[in-house]
């Protein structure tokens, strides 16, 4: 073969290339339901942005405390504890706080739970947290009118298995 006729093939194999790369990286991106690392309900957020500064002002006035810990994870269950305290660190007791534990390795599954402060400012509820490892807790704080929110990050110990 001449080289006047091989750059035509020489074109259409670095076509075919590419076209096999892009659809590999397709393949690789979507096998794995568990990578999905979008932000639930992203484009509600963006747009209700300006509340999400208001409350970040409202949580820096209020100038609340949440304190989290995990026990040794479990399959049936981890022991989560939360300590909620005020500015000058009294307890703040009958609080009601919605949880949202987002893991580092499965962003796309958020798992929910409602706990209420005790005595101490202490709640302790047991979640079904599927792997040990770090995850986010935002947690959103509520008592009678007051409000505060916090973003969280823990690392989860592992446990027997």
């Amino acid at each position: 073969m001449k080289p006047a006729q091989a750059w035509p093939l020489a074109i259409v194999g670095v076509l075919a290339i590419t076209v096999a790369v892009n659809f590999w990286i397709y393949y690789e991106a979507n096998r794995d339901p568990k990578g999905s690392f979008v932000e639930s309900d992203y484009y509600d957020k963006a747009v209700a942005y300006d509340s999400i500064l208001a409350q970040s002002r409202a949580d820096s006035a209020l100038a609340w405390r949440l304190g989290a810990s995990f026990g040794p994870w479990a399959a049936a269950g981890t022991q989560f504890r939360l300590t909620l305290v005020d500015r000058a660190g009294r307890p703040i007791e009958g609080a009601w706080i919605r949880l949202v534990a987002i893991s580092n390795l499965d962003a796309g599954h958020e798992i929910p739970a409602t706990l209420v402060t005790g005595a101490g400012g202490r709640a302790v509820a047991t979640i079904p947290l599927p792997h040990p490892g770090l995850w986010e807790l935002r947690c959103d704080a509520r008592r009678g009118v007051e409000r505060f929110t916090s973003d969280l990050r823990r690392d989860l110990p592992g446990g027997a298995r």
